[in-house]
């Protein structure tokens, strides 16, 4: 090696770190011990050969990526005089193994650093080399033998000043010397005094060049270090500069004690490497492995509570279907009269009910997962709203044997959608009837105070324990059932009165003294301030009164034929002159050869559909009152029909009152201003 000095000679040689050393030319002119075993190559095999010659990476493309990525590297620390680290590229080199010396492709850390003459001019290029295919960092044992070979090699670098000066300000990581007597820093090279963001540290004690670094853990193992005279190796520390706008930083450091020929511990060396960056990519990559892991987590509950909807569904669906089959079976093939036969018809007009609050629960749950639920607040009387829905449940009141007592306040107006708080009573109070078995009771009681309008459903059922009253609101759960009659249902009912009743800035909490001792749900929402305008919601049904439609012109569009037969049927016992076909373009051609007085459209027809039938009558001037009868309920469909240009909304099934009532409306109005149901 050129300019050889003993103690350089010793250190670098016996260094358990692999170096090598190349000119200008990138000819090898040393490689010490450690990088001839890593790479299972003779030393006669290197010195005064090309690096590229020696170690081609890829024989049959000399010039490729990786070898380009090494050149360049030495290349630009040859013309700037500056150290620079490839902290990992893929490199094919000679690797020892069980089965003998095989050409393998590794991971490499290679650091490179200007070896300069006394004028400045670069005249080597000394390159650390670490194998860092499983991505371990240098072992601490491998620090400490580093270590320890400085140590032994200290007395013989005494005399060799200047290369170790120039070895230690040109070292790939920070390094400085704490004296053991003044403890005072002796010598600091660059890369320290950028990291304690000093000028100068000569003279200084740890305390006055970095307090933060003088405080524990860091300055703890430098000071046992001196006390003990013992390697100390600091394992990613966390440091947290002060005075300075940058977070906390990570070190490995080792703390290695200098003893003299008697024993006696003079300094120690302290030298490590900043491994923020390296750290913080491993906290990013751990990040988004977590955040895999939960994603994964939440596609697993997903479809667990898909495929528990669908038996729930499946289930909630066949119980109504068997009762209104069995019932209609019965109705056609036996002779079944006066009380036996009004009760089928009530059974299978309440099941026909059932199966669409079902239809409405799955889409009212969809709506609120996609932040689409919609109201229309007006003014109400909320203890009105819950006796109707009462009234509506008498039926199944009287079938379950379950007396309900009812309570209503004075002057307990909400602002509010009358629809969804139906539904939340009607939720509330079946809940109530689903758990609470024959003998019980069930109290419904709506209260005021000076601000808040409160409706309360206590019932005397299966009640709930701690751990149910935490998640009786959650989506898709379920009580066992055990106490009372089966539970059933699709574990969302709760769910929407939640979300309903939020939309409503109110809040809804259950109340439970434990299993078989009932439990009570209460809805506080706020009171109207004007109350003068309270709509009143349990007025006579749209039937109390028979509704005339005679002479009344209708056109019935739709594709499906029982769906015409019945609407046919209804319009023309309430005196309706009706007309019926199957498509758009059929409706359109009717109405060319005759005047109606309403257009009653599906939307969903092959071909024309109903949207686009409206939208061709709207654009030739047609302003023919239109109703779109529709299994498309959610607030979207009923947009698009507006849009459309229809008059109104009615959803299917249908129910005709309601739908009877709204014709006699456009009828009395005589215009295309008739509410939407």
């Amino acid at each position: 090696m050129p300019h050889r000095h003993s103690a350089f000679d010793t250190l670098f040689g016996r260094s358990p770190e692999a170096y090598m050393m190349v000119d200008r030319e990138m000819r090898f002119i040393a490689a010490n011990d450690a990088y001839l075993k890593l790479t299972a190559t003779p030393r006669e095999a290197l010195l005064g050969r090309g690096l590229f010659e020696r170690f081609p990476h890829d024989p049959d493309e000399p010039e490729n990526a990786n070898a380009a990525l090494l050149r360049a590297s030495i290349t630009r620390v040859f013309e700037r005089a500056e150290p620079e680290v490839l902290a990992h590229i893929e490199y094919r080199v000679p690797i020892e193994t069980p089965h003998g010396v095989e050409d393998r492709v590794r991971v490499w850390s290679a650091s490179h650093t200007p070896v300069c003459d006394d004028d400045g001019t670069v005249r080597y290029v000394l390159q650390r080399t670490a194998d860092v295919t499983d991505a371990e960092r240098a072992s601490a044992a491998t620090l400490v033998a580093n270590a320890r070979l400085v140590q032994e090699a200290n007395t013989q670098l005494l005399g060799e000043q200047r290369v170790l000066h120039r070895v230690f300000a040109q070292a790939p990581g920070f390094m400085f010397h704490l004296d053991a007597d003044s403890l005072r820093i002796t010598l600091a090279n660059a890369r320290f005094l950028a990291l304690v963001g000093r000028a100068d540290v000569t003279g200084s004690t740890l305390a006055e060049a970095a307090p933060w670094l003088a405080e524990h853990p860091f300055g703890h193992l430098a000071r046992e270090a001196l006390a003990t005279g013992e390697t100390r190796v600091g394992d990613a520390l966390r440091v947290t500069p002060t005075g300075a706008a940058r977070g906390p930083l990570w070190l490995d450091t080792v703390f290695q004690p200098i003893v003299d020929g008697a024993g006696r511990v003079t300094g120690v060396v302290v030298q490590g490497y900043d491994i923020t960056a390296r750290r913080a990519l491993e906290e990013e990559r751990e990040a988004l492995l977590q955040r895999e892991r939960d994603a994964r987590a939440a596609a697993e509950r997903a479809n667990a509570e898909k495929s528990l909807l669908l038996a729930n569904v499946s289930h909630e669906l066949r119980t109504p279907l068997t009762a209104m089959v069995g019932w209609i079976s019965l109705l056609r093939g036996a002779r079944i009269d006066g009380p036996q036969r009004e009760h089928g018809l009530a059974v299978i007009d309440r099941n026909a009910r059932s199966l669409a609050r079902l239809i409405d629960d799955l889409l009212d749950i969809t709506s609120n997962e996609s932040r689409r639920i919609a109201l229309s607040p007006e003014p109400l009387d909320l203890g009105a709203l819950a006796a109707s829905v009462v009234d509506s449940l008498a039926p199944v009141i009287r079938e379950s044997a379950i007396p309900v007592r009812t309570s209503w306040g004075p002057g307990c107006v909400v602002h509010g959608d009358v629809e969804r708080l139906q539904q939340v009573v009607w939720n509330l109070l079946t809940n109530a009837l689903r758990y609470t078995p024959r003998g019980g009771r069930i109290e419904v009681s709506v209260t005021r105070d000076a601000e808040t309008i409160s409706l309360r459903v206590g019932d005397t059922g299966r009640g709930l324990t701690r751990d149910e009253l935490s998640q009786v609101f959650n989506r898709f759960w379920r009580a066992d059932g055990e106490s009372g009659r089966s539970g059933g249902g699709l574990g969302i009912g709760l769910a929407i009165v939640r979300s309903i009743v939020d939309l409503h800035g109110g809040r809804v909490t259950v109340e439970s003294d434990g299993p078989l001792r009932g439990s009570t749900f209460t809805v506080t929402l706020p009171a109207a301030r004007d109350a003068s305008d309270a709509r009143d919601t349990h007025a006579a049904a749209p039937d109390a009164c028979p509704i005339d439609l005679a002479g009344m012109r209708v056109l019935v569009v739709d594709d499906d034929a029982d769906t015409r037969e019945l609407m046919e049927m209804l319009l023309t016992l309430h005196g309706a002159e009706v007309s019926s076909v199957s498509s758009g373009p059929d409706a359109l051609a009717a109405l060319r050869t005759r005047r109606v007085d309403v257009l009653l459209s599906d939307v969903a027809m092959p071909g024309m559909d109903g949207l686009s039938l409206v939208r061709t009558l709207r654009a030739a001037g047609d302003a023919t009152p239109a109703i779109a009868v529709t299994a498309y309920t959610q607030t979207g469909d009923h947009a698009s029909t507006r849009d459309a240009g229809f008059t109104a909304h009615v959803a299917k099934p249908i129910d005709p009152p309601h739908l009877l009532a709204l014709l006699a409306r456009i009828r009395s109005d005589g215009s295309s201003s008739a509410p939407t149901q």
